[in-house]
């Protein structure tokens, strides 16, 4: 049920970027559905996260974590922080998929490459925020 929520969260995240109404008690099936048929691959957009803004955000949230005054603000910034990872997650995962699907498709090879550069880097920032 947990990567059902991140999904979840995900798709609500999408609706609000492209000015739907949010949907805050919705179902996944309730997301994945769109006018009675379900969601195809093809269908669920994909939006390149670059390395800097992955660093701005995690420093951000490194910064915020260790000035926090309190364990309740803490847990907070670790349940955003959190919700932020599963974002990425999905986007890197989205991009696999795609990728797989048509390894000659020169926009997901592209991609493919530039997240293979940026991982590494990620890893260390989430390593640092883990310490």
């Amino acid at each position: 049920m947990h990567i059902l929520q991140k999904y979840l969260h995900k798709y609500q995240k999408i609706y609000k970027k492209l000015n739907k109404d949010s949907l805050p008690n919705a179902k996944v099936s309730d997301i994945l559905n769109k006018r009675g048929e379900n969601m195809k691959l093809s269908q669920i957009p994909y939006e390149r996260i670059t390395l800097e803004e992955i660093t701005a955000k995690m420093r951000e949230f490194i910064d915020r974590f260790e000035n926090a005054t309190s364990a309740k603000e803490q847990m907070e910034i670790y349940k955003q922080y959190d919700e932020y990872g599963a974002d990425i997650s999905t986007t890197f995962s989205l991009l696999n998929i795609r990728f797989t699907l048509d390894t000659t498709d020169e926009f997901y090879a592209k991609e493919k490459d530039y997240l293979n550069e940026i991982s590494p880097f990620v890893e260390q920032l989430t390593q640092e925020f883990n310490d």
